[in-house]
């Protein structure tokens, strides 16, 4: 493991470079520098809105100080998303522009397993071997799952199918009687997507890891094999698939590569751990020997997934041979919200707020009818006059979210539809990607442009040049990277195909140009500047144009009072900042906020004041999911945290007199 020592000084002209007061980090006994200066494998369980990005730039800036590395190896920063990643290079800008060239890795853990392992993978298959990979995308294997269904078709008697069978198995619960015969169709093509096919053991498997089919002289099992084989050699992978023949590639050669890995990179930073699921954590495991030094971020606290499934985080935070290190306070809202969210944290022992910050005070809204919550949240606003208050950050300024967001089937279930009628939590449906070049050209739906503004149109030309070069063998741009490389490498290319886009725009809005046109002056463009056209490829030659999904707009924000505010579950707003947020009663598996947490069976009353979570004996997994999700949303909000809840079932009315004067809530 490389060790390393920096300065005071060092350090505080790490902290100048980047904004902040040289002094942030003078006191050498705080959680903040305990960090920097550890260089041992570490877990960090850092708080909601602890700046933890902030200190991992401080110590990626004191690192590019000692590069390149007396034994030529790099480091490795993963993160769960594109964004997160973004946010880094933004921050740090072209300070330290080595840092993100070889051997040095930036990137989601799904792009480093594309990269390292997936690709090299599908070069080595002996099914794939002499296939050439265009792209990952889960929307064109799941249309070509689509096409392979309909071309084998149903049979009958004995000359039933693959698609009789895949009918039989999808429809088998008794909500399927009450469907017609193209849903349970639908159902059947679902199944067909939704099962993978596993290198390593030849098992065909449900999404839950279950054995569905493993017969090999079985003929739905080779019909199935068939389909997948047939996709991949078109060198089409799903982000799944990735994984699928990255393990099956470890198997193969797992000594061999943890040690060239383990070389090329001496350091493994990963952010927001707690969203690390068991595949990805299998991965990390083996690729990274025990010579790399690896510090992982995150708050277990958060580790909340897609509704309430089996998904679990896979992090280890007190595992064995690493320090544990904490960040407990919060920059982003000051005591008194820190105060109230206290009791529903786990891991840490105790978080505390801002000393400089004073939010409100947090605020229970009791309500006989969901409809008012809405207008009770809007009072609060305006009694606090936040709207006087500066917002800068990038999400919106009001929030209310709640748990579930699908309808209920029962009016009597609470879901956010109970407080916002009109809400959907479909998003805006947005195709940038097709399978042949003359359909990005297209002109987008005016309900679009309106929303999005002509910007939509620089997405998708970019977009047709991402997939146009990753045609070529070895490319394997994404947005980013490839925007990064023009601007390095070929400003002058840059700012020829900017031209070339505002020009089509116009031509495109007002109808004057025609798709096919648009596809010719683009290949001309490219030839111009010496890139290579690949020849007799379907997605240049076809000019059959792909057909747009019907846009639907977003009907998520809602304005009450003059005050907009945006709408969404618990899941859409991690990792998000508000002014102010309101968290609304739900209901799932029976239970919601107010039977979880008040007068619960278990003595989890944490919206009474001095109570801590207590882990009941048995049945606490669906507890302590919202538990969880319950802490993500109310820590949230710089000024003001509001949860709504029904009156009849809250027990503030009724609350002791004692209990009222130490309560760190205010109720309404």
């Amino acid at each position: 493991m490389i060790k390393f020592s920096f300065t005071d000084e060092e350090i505080q002209s790490a902290c100048k470079e980047l904004g902040l007061p040289e002094n942030t980090f003078e006191d050498k006994t705080s959680e903040r520098r305990k960090i920097i200066d550890c260089w041992n494998d570490a877990n960090i369980i850092a708080c909601p809105g602890s700046g933890k990005t902030t200190v991992l730039l401080v110590k990626l800036l004191l690192l590019s100080q000692r590069m390149p590395f007396e034994d030529g190896s790099g480091i490795c920063v993963l993160t769960h998303t594109n964004v997160a990643i973004d946010e880094i290079k933004n921050r740090l800008g072209n300070k330290v522009d080595l840092l993100f060239k070889y051997p040095n890795f930036f990137g989601t853990i799904q792009s480093f397993v594309d990269k390292f392992l997936a690709l090299p993978a599908f070069r080595l298959h002996p099914e794939t071997a002499n296939s050439t990979f265009i792209k990952f995308d889960n929307g064109t294997i799941k249309k070509l799952k689509i096409n392979a269904f309909y071309n084998i078709g149903f049979g009958k008697g004995d000359k039933k199918t693959l698609c009789n069978y895949l009918y039989g198995q999808a429809n088998q619960d008794p909500a399927s009687k009450k469907l017609n015969g193209k849903q349970k169709t639908e159902k059947a093509i679902e199944l067909l997507n939704s099962l993978e096919f596993t290198l390593l053991d030849n098992i065909i498997r449900r999404p839950n890891g279950k054995t569905f089919l493993k017969d090999v002289n079985n003929e739905k099992y080779q019909a199935i094999r068939v389909i997948c084989f047939d996709i991949w050699r078109r060198g089409i992978l799903s982000f799944d698939d990735a994984f699928n023949f990255a393990n099956w590639y470890l198997t193969e050669h797992s000594i061999l590569i943890k040690n060239i890995i383990s070389k090329r990179f001496s350091l493994l930073f990963a952010d927001e751990m707690q969203d690390t699921q068991l595949h990805q954590m299998d991965i990390i495991s083996s690729v990274f020997n025990e010579a790399v030094t690896k510090q992982y971020f995150g708050d277990p606290d958060q580790a909340i997934f897609n509704g309430f499934s089996d998904e679990k985080s896979a992090w280890r935070d007190n595992i064995v041979g690493f320090e544990r290190l904490a960040i407990s306070d919060s920059k982003r809202f000051g005591n008194e919200i820190a105060a109230c969210i206290n009791p529903f944290k786990q891991v840490l022992p105790s978080i505390s707020g801002n000393t400089q910050k004073q939010s409100l005070q947090p605020t229970i809204l009791l309500f006989d009818q969901s409809e008012q919550a809405v207008g009770l949240f809007v009072k609060q606003i305006h009694n606090h006059k936040l709207l006087d208050n500066d917002w800068r950050s990038t999400s919106a300024r009001f929030n209310l979210v709640g748990s579930v967001g699908k309808a209920p089937a029962e009016d009597t279930k609470l879901t956010i539809n109970s407080y916002v009628p009109n809400y959907s939590k479909e998003a805006t449906k947005r195709k940038t990607n097709f399978d042949n070049l003359i359909s990005y050209f297209q002109k987008r739906p005016a309900e679009e442009t309106k929303q999005f503004g002509t910007k939509v149109y620089y997405e998708l030309f970019v977009n047709a040049l991402v997939a146009m070069l990753n045609l070529m063998p070895n490319n394997q741009y994404t947005k980013s990277k490839l925007l990064a490389e023009l601007k390095e490498n070929n400003p002058e290319f840059l700012t020829a195909f900017n031209l070339f886009i505002f020009n089509c725009i116009q031509q495109i809005e007002t109808d004057t140009i025609l798709p096919i046109d648009v596809k010719t002056k683009f290949i001309n463009l490219l030839t111009q500047y010496n890139y290579q056209i690949p020849q007799n490829t379907s997605f240049i030659n076809e000019n059959q144009i792909n057909s747009i999904d019907a846009f639907t707009q977003k009907n998520n924000v809602i304005v009450e009072d003059g005050i907009e505010i945006k709408v969404g579950t618990i899941h859409s707003i991690k990792g998000e900042t508000h002014m102010a947020t309101l968290l609304v009663e739900n209901e799932n598996y029976g239970a919601s906020e107010s039977s979880y947490f008040w007068d619960h069976k278990s003595g989890n009353d944490l919206f009474c004041p001095n109570n801590t979570y207590k882990r009941p004996k048995t049945s606490y997994a669906q507890l302590e999911q919202r538990l969880k999700t319950t802490y993500v949303a109310m820590s949230r909000p710089t000024h003001l945290l509001c949860v709504a809840v029904q009156k009849s079932k809250a027990s503030c009315p009724t609350c002791q007199p004692d209990k009222k004067a130490s309560c760190k809530w205010k109720v309404v």
